[in-house]
């Protein structure tokens, strides 16, 4: 079963419910979880009012079924933020396994740098909602302390604009300002 965020985000219900299943994740709601192989099924247990069970069966194709017992799951269509943040859960589990997170402090800083972009779009956010593209190159002179970074920062909803001046973004970004 290959996971991204990106597939998350649309089997989500609606860009609401992925964001509520980020920060269930992100908070730490996930009480259990276990994998059977005879079954290949993962049942996960997520806090909400209740705790509710996930249930994610693999497929030999790599496709994969997910259900949960949510009032949610039954009404809706599409997964529930239980089944996000379960979903979550899993893709930083194979992202451990592939060996993709990390190895040393350089690129932890590098990951870091990465992830906190990639959580902005998590964040509530009043007015309107839109995406942030960075693009961060890190030549092999780098580590040798000899060579520089380059940021590069695109934003937009349905047209993405250059980022002109990261220090002064990121400034109104914080102080909720429009952008």
């Amino acid at each position: 079963m290959q996971l991204t965020k990106s597939m998350i985000r649309n089997l989500a219900t609606d860009d609401k419910v992925f964001m509520r299943g980020m920060q269930y994740y992100q908070s730490g709601r996930i009480v259990n979880a276990s994998y059977s192989k005879l079954s290949k099924r993962y049942k996960i247990t997520v806090k909400g009012s209740y705790n509710y069970t996930v249930n994610v069966d693999e497929h030999d194709d790599d496709s994969f079924d997910y259900s949960c017992n949510c009032p949610s799951a039954t009404k809706e269509k599409g997964a529930c933020k239980h089944v996000v943040a379960a979903l979550l859960m899993l893709l930083k589990r194979q992202e451990r396994m592939q060996g993709i997170l990390p190895k040393n402090s350089e690129e932890k800083r590098a990951y870091q740098v990465l992830e906190y972009f990639d959580n902005q779009e998590n964040m509530s956010m009043t007015g309107d909602v839109f995406r942030i593209e960075p693009l961060i190159s890190l030549p092999d002179l780098l580590r040798n302390d000899t060579g520089k970074a380059y940021v590069s920062l695109k934003v937009g909803n349905s047209r993405m604009y250059k980022v002109q001046n990261i220090k002064k973004f990121l400034e109104d970004y914080i102080r909720r300002e429009n952008i």
